[in-house]
């Protein structure tokens, strides 16, 4: 967490106050988080829409990203459906 303190010349001085712990006692701004599900990010190949003109040329090779090819969002549609089927089948 992170606090903002004014300057009188104008300028700012961004100081952090607190960290933030994982359940079990980690600092994650010291460690990092690690995803229990690991799915390869296609970042690269996303392709941001023009404002202004939604059928601009695309580089070559790119393919834009949509809701078809996103695989993380995918994967993360699946592990949810998954883990409701689960706790349906329980209750």
């Amino acid at each position: 967490m992170q606090k903002v303190i004014d300057i009188p010349d104008g300028s700012a001085l961004i100081l952090s106050v607190a960290k933030y712990y994982s359940p079990n006692g980690k600092a994650i701004q010291d460690t990092a988080v690690t995803p229990n599900i690991q799915v390869a990010d296609n970042s690269d190949d996303y392709i941001p829409p023009d404002d202004e003109d939604n059928s601009a040329a695309q580089e070559p090779g790119k393919k834009q990203r949509t809701l078809q090819n996103d695989e993380q969002l995918k994967r993360a549609i699946e592990v949810l459906k998954n883990r409701d089927a689960k706790v349906a089948s329980k209750g």
